[in-house]
C-alpha cells in the first residue's frame, strides 16, 4: 500500500526559493528519486510516493522544513492505497491513491493537511487526529519548527545529545522549545495513524 503526497507551498513569493527547494529536494531524497518517486511542478508544488504508514509523520516533516523558514507555509493531501507505478515517471502513475490525493487536495479549504484512505471510519479517526496536530503545528514558531525536525530525524539521540548536535549551551532550551512545540503528544498521534493505516493494509490483503 503507497501513499501519493501533493503539496503546494504557501508564500513563496516573500523567500528564496532556491533555499526551500534545496531542504525540500534532501528530504525528499531520503525516500527515493526524483522524478521516479518524487517532483516539483508548478514552481510551488510537489508530489511524492511513499510507504503508506511512514505518509502521515514524513507529511510533518515536510511542514516543519517548511515552517522552519520564517513565511512559508504549506497545503498537504495525502491519498493511500494501491498504486500502479510500473511507469519510470511518477506523472505517468495511477490508482487508488493517486485517486484519494487528488480528490483531497481538491477539497483543501480551511484546513492545510488532510488524509484519505478508502475506508470512511479511518478517514474521520485519522481526521480527528490531524485536525488536532494541524492546530498545534499552526502556533508553531519558526524555532519549534527546526527543533521538531531535527529532535524526530534524531530519535536515536537524547537531549543532551540533540542539544550538542545544535550548539546549544544547555540542552534546559531544546527541552522547552520541545515541550511548547508538544513533540511528545505529536509523536503519539503519529503512532495512532500508523495503527490505523496498518490495520487498513492488513484488512485489505
Amino acid at each position: 500500500m503507497k501513499a501519493v503526497i501533493k503539496g503546494i507551498i504557501l508564500n513563496t513569493e516573500e523567500t528564496d526559493s532556491e533555499s526551500w527547494i534545496k531542504n525540500l529536494s534532501n528530504l525528499f531524497k531520503t525516500v527515493g528519486k526524483e522524478n521516479k518517486d518524487w517532483t516539483f511542478s508548478h514552481q510551488n508544488q510537489f508530489l511524492l510516493i511513499i510507504d503508506a504508514i511512514q505518509a502521515f509523520e514524513f507529511g510533518l516533516l515536510i511542514k516543519s522544513s517548511l515552517l522552519s523558514t520564517k513565511g512559508l507555509d504549506v497545503k498537504i493531501a495525502i491519498g493511500i492505497g494501491e498504486l500502479d507505478d510500473t511507469n519510470d515517471q511518477i506523472l505517468d502513475y495511477t490508482g487508488e491513491a493517486l485517486k484519494n490525493c487528488t480528490s483531497q487536495f481538491n477539497e483543501l479549504k480551511k484546513s492545510n493537511f488532510a488524509v484519505k484512505t478508502s475506508n470512511e471510519k479511518i478517514n474521520q479517526q485519522v481526521k480527528t487526529v490531524v485536525d488536532l496536530v494541524m492546530f498545534i503545528t499552526n502556533h508553531w514558531t519558526d524555532k519549534m519548527a527546526e527543533y521538531y525536525k531535527i529532535a524526530f530525524i534524531n530519535q536515536q539521540l537524547n537531549q543532551k545529545e540533540l542539544a550538542k548536535l545544535l550548539h546549544l549551551k544547555s540542552q534546559s532550551t531544546i527541552s522547552s522549545i520541545l515541550k511548547r512545540a508538544a513533540y511528545e503528544e505529536i509523536l503519539q498521534a503519529i503512532v495512532f495513524i500508523r495503527i490505523r493505516i496498518e490495520k487498513l493494509h492488513n484488512e485489505e490483503n
